[in-house]
């Protein structure tokens, strides 16, 4: 993996991008719009630069991607760079052998890898003829995993360490593997790479190995590493080494490890190539992977029906935002010295109207995003001009500037509890509710996961609805983290 700021990642990503076409281009800056910022790129190289770099990156990840996308970037984060796309496949636990067909994730796979291509985070490069292809990853957006899977190092792929076996360590994997040493070295190390690439020869081998050995890959299986371990300081861990190393089944960093070496004070970070630690994994996946949303409780219902409940919904908001507003040109809301409008003024604004109290601010904050309400400049919200002529509308001609209001802020109009206050003690943090038409930091995140609950609602096909029998928050809670996982993580999410 290179960096971002290397010119052969750009380079490398300018080389996908043409391959997309004027279309798919447009399509991808349709999404990455910050790359488009003024001054404009000239050059495709200067878009690319703009794609890989860490901010844009950590948009497009959490507003864009699902799930599957989240859990395969995840796993090519853990594993080596660049990454052939059998070894993700069966990082994700899609068996690449014959006689064991999963359609149905190999197309989950490709959507995903298809939607991050599509957003230029992971593309794939050209391999030589008959080879599969590589998949590479933009930096910005490895890095946002510091142990992804919750290994300690980056998994190292075997093919790495088998290339790095020359004379005598060759010769002693192939003779205790009981391989032929016939024909040249690069024909050897291939026969070696075909060995620990058949998942079930690696389990075999394991079920005849000495209990040290076993203990040994049962413990680097599960932590990836022995640093600093009591079980590679002991006598038992180097014996089970000395026989995992003679079979070329550990690596170190990019080298394979040879019998007799010390992983002691973090000389080596013995740890198992990608390849051995999918085999030992067994049935178990040795990474998440969802391809399907999440079973939700669906009721059938008419378009009739669905006409009639937005309509409800619609009026009733309507309704608030009428008497709220009302009662705020009947008697201007103070503000508070430092601004926004406090828990006494909201008070007698919830009595007057009748409304709850986050009815209350969800009105008051999209009205003045709509440009009804505004400061005066002594420190009072009145009704503007634009409230006179809303006021004259038809209901239809109403509830757009409000809605597309609450769709396009960037905070959470009901939150109440101050962001500081989130994560310890701030001294410097107000106490009581957050005023209302305060000044707040912007978030991307509370935009972004207001997006994802549209889009999982618009997922669940015409003329469905979730079954309000069942845990309706749940269920539809559930739906949102498939569809937006990241988009979740924001200044203004609980922990």
């Amino acid at each position: 993996m290179v960096s971002d700021s290397n010119p052969s990642a750009v380079d490398q990503l300018c080389d996908h991008l043409r391959t997309l076409g004027p279309h798919g281009l447009e399509q991808l800056l349709a999404e990455r719009r910050d790359a488009l910022t003024e001054p404009r790129p000239r050059t495709l190289s200067e878009i690319a630069e703009r794609l890989l770099r860490p901010g844009s990156v950590q948009r497009a990840a959490t507003q864009l991607l699902s799930l599957p996308c989240v859990e395969v970037a995840e796993a090519l984060a853990a594993l080596p760079a660049p990454c052939p796309r059998p070894l993700l496949a069966s990082m994700l636990g899609l068996p690449q052998e014959l006689g064991k067909p999963n359609d149905d994730g190999e197309a989950a796979l490709e959507r995903a890898l298809g939607r991050l291509s599509a957003l230029g985070l992971v593309w794939a490069r050209d391999a030589v003829p008959g080879e599969p292809s590589n998949l590479i990853m933009a930096e910005a957006l490895r890095e946002l995993w510091k142990e992804p899977l919750g290994l300690r190092n980056r998994l190292v792929g075997f093919e790495t360490v088998v290339e790095n076996l020359h004379g005598e360590g060759l010769a002693t994997a192939l003779d205790t593997l009981a391989l032929t040493d016939a024909g040249s070295e690069s024909e050897q190390r291939t026969m070696l790479l075909a060995h620990h690439r058949d998942g079930q020869r690696v389990r075999d081998l394991l079920t005849h190995a000495p209990a040290p050995a076993q203990e040994l890959l049962k413990h680097l299986r599960q932590y990836n590493s022995t640093t600093y371990s009591s079980i590679s300081m002991s006598s038992a861990g180097q014996e089970g080494q000395n026989w995992a190393a003679e079979r070329a089944l550990l690596s170190s960093k990019d080298r394979p490890v040879s019998p007799g070496a010390s992983g002691f004070f973090m000389e080596r970070e013995t740890q198992l190539p990608a390849e051995v630690l999918i085999a030992l994994r067994g049935p178990e996946p040795a990474a998440p992977f969802h391809p399907r949303p999440p079973q939700t409780p669906l009721t059938a219902v008419t378009s009739q029906q669905i006409t009639e409940a937005a309509s409800a919904a619609a009026v009733t908001f309507l309704a608030q935002a009428a008497t709220v507003l009302h009662a705020c040109v009947q008697q201007p809301p103070a503000l508070l010295k430092d601004g926004g409008i406090g828990t006494r003024e909201l008070t007698r604004i919830t009595k007057a109207s009748g409304c709850t109290p986050a009815a209350v601010r969800l009105v008051l904050e999209c009205a003045h995003a709509a440009g009804l309400l505004a400061h005066d400049g002594q420190q009072r919200i009145l009704a503007t001009t634009a409230y006179d002529a809303w006021t004259a509308r038809d209901p239809a001609g109403q509830y757009t500037p409000l809605a597309l209001a609450w769709r396009m802020m960037r905070f959470t109009p009901t939150r109440t509890t101050p962001i500081a206050t989130r994560y310890g003690t701030d001294d410097d943090a107000p106490d009581g509710p957050t005023p209302a038409l305060a000044s707040r930091a912007e978030c991307e995140g509370c935009r972004a996961t207001r997006t994802a609950l549209l889009d999982s609602a618009a997922a669940l096909g015409p003329q469905q609805a979730l079954d309000t029998a069942d845990d309706l928050l749940g269920a539809f809670a559930d739906l949102l983290a498939w569809h937006r996982p990241r988009a979740r993580f924001c200044a203004c999410t609980e922990k």
